[in-house]
């Protein structure tokens, strides 16, 4: 029977020779009227051996199996628990979960006990002798992801298909996964894999067109949904080589970073790339935070190259730079004779950034009658000039970068709160470059191309001594004093080889502690090669563990696979596959 919770679906009795139980089913005699998810109906069939009941899977809530008399689904056996499971719609999903039950739940034929499982449409359920089948109806997106983890399968009877990765944005709201689930009805098959948000769609044609037209409606749909194409069987021959592939295509944009002068290598700065690039196609307010010299300005320029605003204007105010009476003048403009000296009206930055971005670094140097200015024109999107009695519309996504921990200064009382709040919708920390030191490396060759190209002279190498003693700085002036070194050796270097020598004194000296810097040099490299050894030990045991899987391998290692598959190249490990 179907218990208080689940009233508006009533005990229907039908007889089984009414249902096609396949992945889907077109009518099982409950009313498709109803408003609530009309193209998303799910259903159970629950099956007590005498009679048969047919019970609406809800949007929202969730139905509650065991025998006691309040559940959703009474099954009256002593050895059913008295909450003994749940169903219920996650995002996209339909979630069974065993509530730690004492004879657990069967799914499938296999028994679940104190944890969770996603269905899929046709699906079997156990609990005591009651039998429970999942349905959907026909053109629903749940029996569009009937096939849930068979893609191979699927992919082996096709001559040629496309498999479409698709990353959601963070924080998604139901509403707009429900849209992504209505937008992947006519596509046959879809499966989530690996990391949360990840989705792969198979299509079963090559067509370019076709997967454009379901790229741009996705994209159209979600703002900073991100989109990666693959080709069977021209990228791959398995559903796991095309998502690499796909994979490979969805961070393009990353190949694009060392180019805005930032080296991409270390997985805590693919990650914060990674995301930045989805945040870029949104019109979000994001907060950068990072030390002074990490890199803050360069991710903010990403940004806005990655967003639909690139092209557009991209301004840069240093709040810092300025003092309060002129600052709030550049920033929002002013009329003529707003105040004395002004004998022409002047348009502030937030005009000269409109249909672009604005980048205002060092927002927790801003003073508080500024942030009261600057809060009101985040959420009205206007200005007013100072001396002028009308607001001007402005159309500008606003960047904000700071050093400062920001939770303290509204602690103190220097940062106002709401402000905060309001800028902080979006987040990414720059870690120092100290903490990625496998960018250094990378980081020296970029700032010598390009001193190489400014001053017209062929690029130095880095000898062992200097990447060495480099490695070990501490770079308490970050990528900022990395960059200056890198220009002091240039300069210093004249016979195509940075040598120790060559180095500032600061940064020659850094890492002595009372050795000699050949000492120094020969200890660094020493603890690098420990260290290289250990590292390599670990990702041929990952792979190991891993059967050759790369996705899997980097998952357990806590890095990117792009990360790992540069080590693997650095330290000559062949791929194979157990």
């Amino acid at each position: 029977m179907v218990g208080e919770r689940n009233k508006n679906v009533g005990d229907t009795v039908i007889d089984s020779d009414d249902i096609e139980l396949s992945t889907e089913i077109e009518s099982v005699g409950v009313d498709t009227d109803e408003p609530d998810l009309p193209n998303d109906r799910v259903y159970l069939i629950v099956d007590y051996g005498a009679r048969r009941d047919v019970v609406d899977v809800p949007s929202e809530g969730c139905i509650v199996i065991g025998r006691g008399e309040n559940t959703d689904i009474v099954v009256a056996e002593t050895k059913v628990s008295r909450e003994h499971a749940t169903i219920q719609r996650r995002g996209l999903f339909l979630i069974l979960r065993d509530l730690n039950s004492t004879n657990g739940t069967r799914l499938n034929g296999s028994t679940l006990r104190n944890d969770e499982r996603r269905l899929a449409s046709g699906d079997h359920i156990r609990v005591g002798s009651a039998e429970l089948t999942v349905a959907a109806a026909a053109g629903s997106s749940m029996a569009a992801r009937a096939t849930l983890g068979r893609l191979d399968v699927e992919l082996n009877k096709l001559e040629r298909a496309t498999l479409v990765r698709i990353g959601l944005p963070p924080k998604l709201n139901a509403g707009a996964l429900e849209m992504m689930a209505n937008a992947l009805n006519t596509v046959g098959f879809v499966e989530e894999r690996g990391e949360e948000g990840q989705y792969a769609a198979l299509l079963d044609t090559s067509d370019p067109q076709t997967a454009a037209a379901l790229t741009k409606r996705l994209e159209k749909l979600i703002e900073g949904i991100d989109i990666g194409i693959a080709r069977f069987p021209d990228d791959g021959s398995t559903v796991n080589d095309l998502w690499r592939a796909a994979a490979s295509n969805q961070d393009d944009d990353l190949d694009d970073a060392p180019k805005s002068g930032v080296a991409v290598a270390d997985p805590a700065m693919v990650k914060v790339f990674r995301v930045a690039r989805r945040v870029a196609k949104t019109d979000t307010t994001v907060l950068v935070l990072g030390e002074t010299g990490s890199g803050k300005e360069v991710l903010a320029e990403y940004i806005h190259n990655c967003s639909l605003r690139a092209g557009k204007p991209y301004i840069r105010l240093n709040c810092a730079s300025l003092p309060e009476s002129l600052l709030v003048s550049e920033l929002f403009g002013h009329e003529r004779g707003a105040f004395t000296g002004a004998e022409r009206s002047k348009a502030g930055y937030f005009e000269a950034a409109n249909g672009g971005t604005l980048l205002l670094d060092e927002i927790g140097e801003l003073s508080a009658s500024a942030q009261v200015k600057l809060l009101r024109v985040l959420e009205n999107r206007t200005v007013m000039r100072l001396g002028a009695t009308e607001e001007i519309p402005v159309d500008a996504r606003v960047i904000c970068a700071t050093h400062r921990t920001l939770e303290e200064e509204v602690k103190a009382g220097r940062f106002r709160e709401d402000l905060y709040y309001r800028m902080c919708t979006f987040t990414l920390t720059l870690p120092p470059l100290r903490e990625r030191p496998a960018e250094i490396g990378l980081l020296s060759e970029l700032f010598l191309r390009k001193l190489s190209a400014r001053m017209d002279r062929s690029a130095p190498t880095l000898s062992d001594e200097a990447s060495a003693q480099l490695t070990s700085h501490h770079w308490p002036g970050n990528v900022r004093e990395l960059r200056n070194a890198i220009e002091h050796a240039f300069v210093m270097c004249d016979d195509g080889k940075i040598l120790l020598e060559h180095l500032p004194p600061t940064i020659r000296q850094s890492a002595g502690s009372g050795r000699t810097d050949a000492m120094a040099a020969d200890s660094a490299g020493g603890v690098r090669d420990k260290l290289a050894q250990i590292e390599r030990a670990s990702i041929v045991k990952a792979l190991a563990d891993q059967g050759g899987n790369q996705t899997r391998a980097a998952k357990q290692l806590g890095m990117s696979r792009r990360a790992l598959i540069y080590k693997m190249g650095k330290y000559d490990i062949k791929r194979s596959r157990s």
